[in-house]
């Protein structure tokens, strides 16, 4: 909140809160006209024209440990990664400013485990051309399909396409009357299939 009436008037309006009920206290933070900024959780809040603008805040003592390029993953969650990352700025920055600011931090910081700049870079041009009203927008929730076989297996780099196997071996599935009973509506491709992969 924008509060206009002082910092005595602020302190005694807060004194009052806490004085109401001894089991309930207010915790608070507040800046004053000289430093008009303000953080809470991981937003930092500026005071600009009399208008709240959002930036991205951290903690001094974060160490910024995201995955590293090299890790026992798959491709495509460490691609998602930095995209995620991106898109969390946009989300929470009110400005291009900011999000230039907080990109080229985080593109520092990726470099450091290991990432491509220039796919970090890519990245964060094609999240900055989203406009932001969007990335608030809530998304609608898919439901899950009720019919779909969960296939769970180890991550391991040199594993063969297991997604390729299950769709050249799906008739196997309606080889016997067990099998028909577990699978009865077996996928056509193995894209039906829910493939949970578990890092190791």
């Amino acid at each position: 909140m924008i509060w206009t009436h002082g910092e005595e008037h602020l302190k005694t309006s807060i004194g009052y809160l806490n004085s109401i009920h001894p089991s309930i206290i207010f915790t608070h933070e507040y800046s004053s006209s000289l430093h008009q900024t303000l953080s809470f959780l991981d937003v930092q809040l500026h005071l600009i024209n009399n208008a709240i603008q959002t930036d991205l805040h951290t903690k001094p003592t974060d160490k910024h440990q995201y995955l590293l390029k090299t890790s026992c993953h798959p491709n495509q969650t460490k691609k998602a990664i930095p995209f995620g990352l991106f898109l969390r700025i946009r989300h929470i920055c009110a400005t291009d400013t900011f999000f230039d600011r907080r990109s080229r931090e985080l593109i520092k910081y990726l470099t450091k485990r290991g990432y491509s700049r220039s796919s970090l870079q890519r990245d964060a041009n094609r999240v900055r051309s989203i406009p932001r009203h969007t990335t608030l927008q809530s998304q609608e929730q898919k439901s899950a399909k009720t019919d779909r076989t969960p296939f769970v297996t180890s991550f391991y780099p040199v594993l063969p396409k297991i997604p390729f196997i299950v769709n050249n071996y799906t008739s196997l599935l309606q080889a016997t009357a067990n099998c028909k009973e577990a699978f009865p509506n077996p996928p056509v491709t193995a894209y039906n299939y829910s493939i949970l992969v578990v890092c190791i």
